[in-house]
């Protein structure tokens, strides 16, 4: 996924860009994905995940996977219904 450096340079002290990864179940792939955006990119962007049929939980793999790599992860699965009344000028779309 390539995210878009659109966003005024104005804003890149002030606001933190979002950054939605979003899947099925919410479990791995995108719990991965939003928790190296935080760790890696924390102090310029924040990023969350969703699904649309959350599993309910994150993944042992993927969380000893990031644990590998440095990373202690305490997300949540979540419902991409969690998001939708989010603005979508608040998050960086994938062109």
């Amino acid at each position: 996924m390539r995210l878009s450096a659109a966003a005024p340079e104005a804003y890149n002290d002030v606001v933190k860009r979002k950054a939605l990864f979003l899947c099925t179940g919410n479990s791995c792939r995108s719990q991965m994905a939003e928790a190296i955006a935080n760790a890696r990119l924390g102090d310029q962007w924040e990023a969350s995940s969703a699904g649309t049929k959350p599993a309910g939980y994150v993944h042992p793999n993927a969380l000893r996977a990031l644990a590998e790599i440095g990373i202690a992860h305490r997300g949540r699965s979540k419902h991409a219904d969690e998001f939708r009344d989010a603005p979508l000028r608040d998050w960086e779309k994938r062109k």
